[in-house]
């Protein structure tokens, strides 16, 4: 009995928008798009993130390091990869400003960009005692799956790269990430805040439009932050 040669998919170029990394990405099969529709459906957070990780590594040759890879390049990335699988058409819905009137409208995947600068910030906690900040990367999801704390909590721990206590520096590679948690549950709000203000600033997914109601012919701006916003 022969046997089918494999299938030749197309192979699409893209750079992404944090790191600059040229990347080459192919669409997701049908094999791969069932195991992804399966951990939505699940409504397990965990299944969710791991698989759309899988997804996208996969589709981009397996060479993807998730410890530095932005969180916003991974999301840019696997909105190219559905763009190139099912279209570039993202259906958005909104309330009328004027009439309460609901609508809906077109979100064009090239159309998106990544705002919000990479970079790192030293916060004093207390005389002595600074935590050296960093952007969110695909690990600070997959890292934190399992724990029990709250999800800001988690993710805001895996962000921190270094603690430096009079002098003395403490890498976030030899620290247990449930300490971590520890720190951040022990802050101070208004420190809390600031960092939280910090991570909430950083590359992120945005889109600019506008929307005229079919009802009453109001326009108004659309804008639209987070990579929840697209993936439709």
């Amino acid at each position: 009995m022969k046997k089918l040669p494999a299938l030749k998919h197309p192979q699409y170029t893209t750079t992404l928008p944090v790191s600059k990394q040229k990347v080459t990405y192919r669409p997701f099969t049908v094999q791969e798009e069932k195991n992804i529709l399966i951990a939505v459906e699940s409504d397990d957070t965990s299944s969710i993130v791991t698989s759309a990780w899988e997804l996208v590594n996969s589709c981009s040759g397996g060479k993807l390091n998730k410890e530095a890879l932005a969180g916003a390049d991974f999301e840019f990335l696997l909105l190219q990869i559905r763009s190139k699988s099912v279209g570039e058409v993202v259906e958005g819905s909104l309330k009328c400003d004027a009439c309460g009137e609901k609508g809906s409208y077109d979100i064009n995947i090239p159309d998106l960009q990544v705002i919000g600068e990479w970079r790192t910030k030293d916060i004093t906690v207390q005389p002595g005692y600074v935590v050296t900040l960093g952007m969110p990367t695909v690990n600070t999801a997959l890292e934190t799956l399992d724990m029990e704390a709250g999800r800001e909590e988690r993710a805001l721990a895996t962000c921190i790269k270094m603690v430096t206590v009079d002098n003395e520096v403490y890498k976030h590679e030899d620290l247990d990430l449930a300490d971590l948690v520890g720190l951040i549950l022990d802050l101070p709000s208004n420190i809390y805040n600031k960092m939280m203000e910090f991570i909430q600033t950083g590359p992120r997914l945005s889109y600019d439009s506008a929307y005229t109601c079919k009802k009453c012919g109001h326009v108004q701006a659309v804008h639209l932050e987070g990579f929840d916003s697209f993936f439709g």
